[in-house]
C-alpha cells in the first residue's frame, strides 16, 4: 500500500462510499416524505368528496354554512399560496443579488462572472411578479 502525500490509496474509495451512501439516504428520505405528502393530499381529497356528497344528499341551512366555511378556507389557502410565491421570489432574487455581488468582489470586477447572479435574480423577480399579479380564481 502506497501513500500519496500522507493519504492512503483507499481514502478516496472510502470518501466515495460515504458520499454514495449519503446520497442514497437523502434521496430515499425525500421520496418517502413526498409519498407521505401525496397520501395526505389523497386523504384530504377523499374527505372533501365525502363531505360534498353528504351536502348534496342533505341540502339545507347546515349545508350552506359548511359551504361558506369551505369557500373561506379555500380563499385563505389561495392567499397563503400567493404570499408564499411572492416570498419565494424575493428570496430567490436576494440569492441572485448576493451571488452577483460575491462574484464581483472575488473577481474584482475584472470578468463578467458576476452576471451569473442575474439568473436567480430574474427567476426570483418573475416568481414574485407572478405572485403579485396572479388573478384570483373565479367563483
Amino acid at each position: 500500500m502506497g501513500e500519496v502525500s500522507g493519504v492512503t490509496e483507499y481514502a478516496g474509495a472510502a470518501m466515495f462510499g460515504f458520499l454514495a451512501v449519503g446520497a442514497v439516504a437523502l434521496f430515499s428520505f425525500i421520496s418517502v416524505a413526498h409519498w407521505l405528502t401525496l397520501r395526505a393530499a389523497e386523504r384530504q381529497s377523499r374527505d372533501r368528496f365525502a363531505l360534498m356528497k353528504a351536502i348534496l344528499e342533505h341540502p339545507g341551512d347546515q349545508a350552506e354554512r359548511v359551504l361558506t366555511a369551505w369557500r373561506e378556507q379555500e380563499r385563505t389557502r389561495m392567499e397563503k399560496d400567493r404570499r408564499d410565491r411572492i416570498s419565494g421570489g424575493v428570496v430567490c432574487a436576494a440569492v441572485g443579488i448576493g451571488l452577483a455581488l460575491m462574484l464581483a468582489i472575488l473577481t474584482k470586477g475584472e470578468s463578467g462572472a458576476w452576471s451569473i447572479g442575474l439568473i436567480p435574480l430574474f427567476v426570483g423577480v418573475v416568481l414574485a411578479l407572478f405572485g403579485v399579479y396572479e388573478r384570483p380564481a373565479l367563483e
